[in-house]
């Protein structure tokens, strides 16, 4: 409140004068007062300083989410890789063989082949027709043999073929891998007659077919 600048014995400040002490007791006023009397009222739907925190906190486990993901890209392909390659296996069984014999488990085809393909199957067939090509240049072929061994069979990929190809041949297969032998002497035994050969590194093997020429 501004004292009275007049009393007994004393003259009225003249204006100029009681403006400049009005304004000089203004400007001693209490500066918290007078900001929040002048600071205006966040706008409606606009967030506040507290909400900042909470945003960088969705924001960061949000970021862990996606790196979490990411971290499991590699896998995800690999199974869609897997899963690619058994789905080309049997639709190619299903048009060869008109049925779905076990395919063989992906390590024994991949130590076959070198990796877990679709065309695994499919590539025996192609096999077969190269070398009916070459054997069609000495006036043969495939069917000509009562009798075939397949040295070195590994997990049965060519002795499937052979089977499907012809299904009156004698076929006969060894390898020295013994865990193709146990896995095709349980799940192929329709396809062939098979032998672990652990010492044999080369022709004659002690098989039905070595006691007589193919013919």
């Amino acid at each position: 409140m501004i004292p009275s600048l007049s009393g007994p014995g004393r003259q009225p400040a003249p204006r100029i004068e009681r403006d400049v002490l009005s304004t000089r007791l203004d400007s001693e006023e209490d500066p918290s007062e007078r900001s929040s009397a002048v600071a205006p009222e966040p706008a409606e739907g606009t967030p506040s300083s507290l909400a900042a925190p909470e945003q960088l906190a969705a924001l960061s486990s949000r970021l862990t989410e996606l790196e979490k993901a990411a971290g499991q890209l590699p896998e995800l392909l690999s199974r869609l890789s897997d899963l690619e390659a058994a789905v080309g296996q049997t639709f190619s069984a299903l048009r060869r063989e008109g049925g779905i014999p076990p395919f063989p488990p992906r390590a024994l085809q991949i130590r076959v082949v070198g990796s877990y393909v679709p065309l695994f199957h499919e590539s025996a067939f192609s096999i077969c027709d190269d070398l009916d090509a070459l054997l069609s240049g000495v006036g043969r072929s495939l069917g000509d043999f009562k009798r075939i061994l397949d040295w070195g069979c590994g997990c049965g990929r060519m002795t499937r073929a052979f089977r499907t190809r012809l299904p009156s041949t004698q076929l006969h297969a060894t390898d020295i891998d013994p865990e193709a032998i146990d896995w095709l002497s349980r799940n192929y035994r329709q396809f062939a007659e098979y032998r672990l050969a652990l010492t044999i590194r080369r022709p004659p093997t002690p098989t039905a077919c070595s006691t007589s020429s193919s013919g």
